[in-house]
């Protein structure tokens, strides 16, 4: 076996670089996942609306990385005839604990896609939290 060299600066720097590139490419595959599911979330949504499951939607989209309504919690905004109805897509149990843990108490649904989730399974989920919110709108509001 060689010597051991010793752990000098350079040799900390260069480690400490290396271990920030692995957090950022987990972040990248966190966020790929993540916007992954809001996108399958929205798609089921938007399956909901043909279907005239949720006959009150009038449009919805999913929230910009970093904006407002993003660093509220807020992932799929729905725009019905009452007003603006929100949900947050989580892909393990662990994120929706930490979710509950950040933002105790917020009021948004949180909808959990795996994949091992069954498509009718989320649908009926989506459904549920939108409806449970719709109700909760005053009649006669608009977006």
């Amino acid at each position: 076996m060689g010597k051991k060299l010793p752990f000098t600066q350079q040799n900390r720097a260069a480690v400490e670089k290396i271990e920030e590139l692995f957090k950022r490419v987990r972040a990248d595959e966190k966020h790929r996942k993540g916007h992954g599911n809001e996108s399958y979330a929205l798609s089921l949504l938007r399956e909901l609306q043909n279907e005239e499951r949720v006959n009150f939607v009038i449009d919805t989209y999913i929230t910009v990385k970093h904006s407002g309504l993003d660093e509220q919690g807020i992932d799929i905004v729905v725009i019905s005839d009452r007003g603006n109805l929100f949900l947050q897509i989580k892909s393990s149990q662990f994120g929706i604990q930490m979710f509950k843990k950040k933002r105790p108490n917020c009021g948004i649904p949180y909808i959990l896609v795996t994949r091992d989730s069954s498509k009718e399974r989320i649908k009926r989920d989506i459904k549920n939290a939108l409806l449970h919110q719709y109700k909760n709108l005053p009649a006669g509001t608009s977006p």
